[in-house]
């Protein structure tokens, strides 16, 4: 895996040498705008260079050649050392395949890159790869994996602890190679997210860098905290968010087919959140996220938008139930129970039909559970953490008393499969070496 990491180190830092004097890189797209109805109809393309370029341009077109394609400019920032570039579409149609570089005429564009649009209000039926807790150690079998499923999804949800940049000390106690391992890990994911929307939530892996290279360094340790990568180096559809915009890429909403999707944030912003903070800067808060999460769900839940999205299904990095987290008798503690009396009523009361999160290195699914005791209307929780990184496995054990358990492996990688329809919900877990199906669930309506 050294070896690997290396060779994508030499391949994002050398790109520049290829023709151009500093073309994208690590470029990915994701759901963006809003038909007025709630429905995604742009796509957000988000690039990185190594310096700022004169502007930050988008051409795509229905045509593979680009021949009269429309033009976007977007918008550069930099929170550090590179320059991160997003730019969104106007509005697009539905079910249409459409072609795009990224860049700048001075500076260098992009290859040419495809993606299909969703089919907007009238898609029956989608499917989404999921993955939680994924860095670039431990993951090469569900990386392929992900390269095998990702032409036939809908779009790549991540449920936070993206790369693992900041344990990138673990490997080299004295290196600085937070940065790097933000640039590789995107780098190795560019195949597939320049075609397949990537859309992702917080974790406490995204909140700072606390290596001791930063915490020897005012610069680095000021510069990069309070999820400063994450915020710069993704643009989610927190603008468009309904029945009000979200914040930042911290929590937002969005449609597709059936599904109204929340993702939301499990480190800051409601009481006796994590913080996430070993450097004695704060991360967060961001604003009132009880108060949105709260508007959100109860929006989802109204007749008028149950019935053009009969599913709910919210992500946020640390689960509500986790085998690692509760007593012999089942009882949730530590963030489990800190999220639990934050969320877990807002939830219930607004019919939330599934709950993905990570944050735990393993795989739970569990029963319909409301405070602690099992309750048929109550949303089924899965925990899918077992992306592979850098701290290997949790370890679950036998929790006699957790009835709400239905299956549970802390001994497998793997990633999360789910399609939708009107109704029903399947999901699979699979195995990252082979894909074998090591378990599933149906839950119709």
């Amino acid at each position: 895996m050294l070896a690997t990491i290396a060779a994508l180190a030499l391949v994002a830092t050398s790109a520049a040498a290829l023709g151009a004097a500093d073309p994208p890189q690590m470029i990915h797209i994701a759901l963006a705008g809003n038909d007025g109805d709630g429905n995604p109809n742009a796509m957000a393309i988000s690039w990185n260079t190594n310096n700022q370029t004169n502007t930050s341009v988008c051409q795509y077109s229905t045509d593979a050649s680009l021949r009269g394609a429309n033009v976007t400019v977007g918008t550069q920032s930099s929170y550090y050392a590179t320059w991160q570039h997003h730019a969104v579409t106007h509005a697009l149609k539905y079910s249409t395949q459409y072609f795009y570089r990224c860049g700048d005429s001075f500076a260098g564009f992009s290859g040419v890159f495809n993606f299909t649009t969703s089919g907007g209000p009238s898609q029956e039926s989608i499917t989404v790869l999921q993955v939680g807790d994924m860095g670039v150690y431990n993951s090469w079998d569900n990386r392929q994996l992900i390269d095998q499923l990702a032409p036939s999804a809908d779009m790549l949800m991540w449920s936070g602890d993206i790369c693992y940049a900041d344990d990138a000390f673990l490997h080299d106690p004295l290196g600085f190679g937070y940065e790097l391992t933000w640039d590789v890990c995107q780098t190795w994911l560019e195949n597939v997210t320049t075609s397949t929307p990537f859309m992702t939530a917080p974790g406490n892996h995204e909140a700072e860098c606390h290596s001791p290279a930063c915490l020897l360094d005012e610069h680095r340790k000021e510069s990069l905290h309070n999820f400063s990568a994450y915020t710069h180096r993704f643009r989610m559809p927190s603008a468009e968010s309904l029945p009000s915009p979200g914040t930042l890429n911290q929590w937002y909403s969005y449609t597709m087919g059936p599904v109204r999707f929340i993702h939301h944030d499990s480190e800051t912003s409601y009481p006796n959140s994590p913080n996430d903070s070993y450097t004695g800067l704060n991360n967060g808060p961001f604003g009132d996220q009880l108060a949105w999460v709260k508007s959100a769900l109860e929006f989802a839940n109204t007749p008028e938008e149950r019935a053009k999205h009969p599913w709910v299904i919210v992500t946020a990095h640390r689960p509500l139930y986790s085998l690692a987290e509760c007593e012999d008798d089942g009882q949730q503690r530590g963030s489990g129970a800190v999220m639990s009396a934050a969320f877990e009523d807002l939830y219930y009361q607004n019919n939330v039909d599934v709950h993905i999160s990570g944050h735990v290195h393993a795989y739970e699914r569990q029963h319909p559970v409301y405070r602690n005791k099992l309750t048929a209307d109550a949303p089924t929780y899965i925990v899918s953490g077992a992306g592979g990184n850098s701290e290997n496995h949790s370890h679950l054990g036998h929790k006699p008393g957790a009835l709400w358990s239905a299956y549970s492996n802390d001994e497998d990688f793997g990633i999360g499969i789910f399609t939708v329809t009107r109704s029903s919900f399947e999901w699979k877990y699979l195995r990252g070496a082979g894909g074998a199906v090591l378990d599933s669930v149906t839950l119709t309506k």
